[in-house]
């Protein structure tokens, strides 16, 4: 997608999303969220990283890197949805 504001590097989609996620976490109640609305999100991160630590070993295999894609666009699609 043409100006899209998440970047596409597996890491450097990793990092963002931290990022992201813990600065909100930071400022909930600034921004008016409730922390049960952002639990699912942090979920889905913490299941990228896992996936992402997966499929980055030497050792890993096709479904480690399918795994991986997975979790993120699952992550991707739920900050789409939150942050808009």
């Amino acid at each position: 997608m043409a100006g899209d504001f998440i970047p596409h590097a597996g890491g450097a989609f990793l990092e963002w999303a931290k990022t992201l996620i813990t600065y909100v976490a930071a400022h909930l109640t600034g921004f008016n969220i409730q922390e049960a609305a952002l639990a699912p999100i942090q979920t889905l991160l913490a299941d990228y990283q896992t996936a992402y630590d997966r499929a980055e070993n030497p050792n890993r295999g096709k479904a480690d890197v399918l795994a991986k894609n997975e979790a993120r666009d699952a992550l991707k699609a739920a900050l789409r949805t939150f942050t808009a």
